[in-house]
């Protein structure tokens, strides 16, 4: 049974920094937050998912263990409809083409200007596409940004496609020998480098190192 809330939802965030900022804009559009997740496996296996008590499920994109892309799939495979509104700092073409491919599943910018308006929208069961301006103004920020990160960047701050896939694969939780697996090297080949890139980035750990991912679209 739904409690007795207009609107409500769940969030699945793995950063605990951003969780009072997304809700707080979020509930700018009349949403109650029942419940946080840090990751998508905790919804899964903390909840009955035939019978949630939530009229919309927003999630960051990019988690450990599980994306909100395949948490996505993973809800409409076992035939529950409840609306899912996916979440990121970035924008991407492909994401944004894989998520519009998923029955009932929407995209948004965790920017204060698009994410009530979202909220709303995939509350509505609609997508906020191309044409609306908020949503346009992301992907040309974005674009702006990508552009920057290249060709203005000081060279320090300039990473390697090597460097950008073990970032991701740390944001992804692997540990050191699994990524030298994946990316095919040795295991002292990826400490080196992420201590080369920690020191040139000036960051004192790994977990800083993925929030920097984070921040310049990496992950």
């Amino acid at each position: 049974m739904k409690q007795n809330i207009d609107k409500n939802y769940y969030l699945v965030e793995d950063q605990l920094q951003e969780h009072d900022y997304l809700m707080q804009y979020i509930e700018k559009s009349g949403f109650t937050c029942v419940k946080n997740f840090l990751l998508a496996k905790e919804l899964i296996y903390s909840s009955n998912l035939s019978e949630l008590p939530v009229d919309l499920i927003i999630s960051d994109i990019q988690m450990p263990v599980m994306s909100g892309i395949e948490l996505a799939k993973h809800i409409r495979d076992i035939n529950v409809d409840i609306p899912i509104l996916l979440i990121s700092h970035g924008f991407s073409r492909a994401t944004y083409e894989e998520i519009k491919s998923i029955p009932n599943t929407y995209y948004s910018s965790k920017d204060p200007s698009l994410l009530p308006i979202a909220a709303e929208a995939a509350f509505n069961k609609k997508f906020v596409g191309d044409k609306e301006a908020n949503f346009q103004n992301w992907i040309e920020r974005n674009d702006y940004y990508q552009l920057n990160k290249l060709d203005e960047l000081p060279a320090e701050q300039k990473l390697s496609d090597f460097e950008v896939n073990i970032i991701k694969l740390l944001g992804e939780d692997y540990s050191l020998i699994e990524i030298a697996n994946i990316l095919k090297t040795s295991k002292s080949n990826v400490s080196h480098t992420i201590t080369r890139m920690t020191r040139r980035l000036k960051l004192n750990s790994n977990k800083k190192l993925v929030m920097y991912g984070v921040m310049y679209g990496h992950i």
